[in-house]
């Protein structure tokens, strides 16, 4: 794991489209440091992706 030098402003726990929406939200609010934390490639491997094919897939016929 990298090392973080000083303090952190805002710690975000997850990748997914609620975790880098924060993060986006902290740099617009003027937060100084926002550090993003995932277990996975950012973006993909979140339960995000799950959730978009059930919307997507949502009334169709199989």
């Amino acid at each position: 794991m990298p090392k973080v030098i000083g303090g952190i402003d805002v710690l975000v726990i997850g990748s997914g489209a609620a975790g880098l929406r924060a993060a986006i939200e902290a740099r617009r609010k003027r937060a100084g440091r926002v550090i993003v934390v995932s277990k996975g490639r950012t973006g993909r491997d979140s339960n995000t992706v799950i959730s978009l094919e059930g919307e997507l897939n949502h009334g169709t016929k199989k």
